[in-house]
């Protein structure tokens, strides 16, 4: 008994001892919140799941598993240029969970936290970048391959019969009767989608960003990660997402206020994250983007609760 005391009295001081220095913190938040293990990305995947459990449990139904992922990205993901100019702050140049956390990201942002939520379900996607008339890169999407025709888009010579999914301009690839479409048929069918604001950019040069491919060493890390966001307890998963945020060395207080409540909202705990929002004082640079995610919260929490509301919603929008 006294040794078992003794192990841990040891363990408890050389924990402590490592996050006694800053460079310690600071890595200690880093591989919390590492690609390598996603452990984030993993944690708000076994909440989607949950909330639509039905759709998941079909293992021959990934598409309609796409469709919602694309969905949840588009509903905790803004770039709040495009909504109010006095929201705008700098946005992280940085890994998916950084990214999500943050909120306020742009298409390239949003393709890459699209397409790491993609290989919770085994799909190869990939972050495309869509060029205009003129040669310019002014729009990134995501494309996803159900049946690895594009070999891991290691060619783009079968890209376009992959699948687009744009969580920035919110479009997912179907026609109206709902049936699944690729990027052939857009091309051929332009006239269909011009209310899709990217549209044209798919007759002209894409090029490969990133895929969502994994070496060996990743794959294991990546693994790891997924299994312990499926054995620890979500509400102690929170608590250590929050402490990676909190004894990061390089972030300021009212951001680290800020992104613990996007943990909150995240992973679907609309109270807390509510609550959390609303501390956030009016002094703070972060209290204009609280207070449009608590609104959101407000406005859209029972939205698109079943995939059957997710098409309807987004008829809307196109008709």
């Amino acid at each position: 008994m006294k040794s078992k005391i003794g192990l841990i009295a040891i363990i408890t001081t050389i924990f402590f001892l490592l996050i006694t220095t800053s460079k310690s913190k600071f890595l200690i938040s880093r591989l919390i919140y590492s690609h390598n293990f996603s452990l984030l990305t993993h944690s708000v995947f076994k909440e989607i799941k949950k909330k639509y459990l039905t759709e998941f449990k079909k293992t021959n139904n990934k598409f309609n598993q796409l469709i919602i992922l694309n969905a949840y990205v588009e509903s905790v993901i803004r770039p709040f240029k495009n909504k109010r100019d006095d929201l705008v702050w700098n946005v992280l140049d940085d890994g998916a969970s950084w990214k999500m956390l943050d909120g306020s990201i742009w298409c390239d942002g949003s393709a890459d936290i699209f397409i790491r939520l993609s290989n919770s379900i085994d799909v190869n996607s990939a972050i495309i970048f869509l060029f205009n008339k003129d040669n310019v890169s002014d729009h990134v999407v995501a494309f996803s391959d159900l049946n690895n025709k594009t070999n891991n888009f290691k060619s783009l010579e079968k890209i376009n019969e992959a699948f687009l999914f744009d969580a920035h301009f919110y479009f997912l690839p179907i026609d109206k009767k709902r049936e699944k479409i690729d990027i052939n048929f857009m091309v051929n069918n332009q006239k269909e989608f011009m209310t899709y604001k990217a549209i044209d950019n798919l007759n002209n040069k894409k090029i490969l960003f990133s895929s969502n491919e994994k070496t060996l060493t990743e794959k294991i890390t990546y693994k790891v990660g997924y299994y312990l966001v499926q054995f620890i307890p979500k509400q102690l998963f929170k608590k250590i997402y929050k402490f990676a945020i909190n004894i990061n060395p390089k972030l300021d207080s009212d951001y680290k206020e800020f992104i613990s409540a996007r943990v909150d909202h995240l992973l679907y705990d609309y109270d807390s994250a509510l609550e959390n929002y609303k501390k956030i004082k009016k002094s703070s640079k972060y209290y204009k983007g609280a207070e449009y995610w608590a609104d959101d919260i407000i406005k859209n929490k029972n939205k698109n609760d079943d995939l059957n509301e997710i098409y309807e919603n987004y008829k809307k929008l196109y008709n």
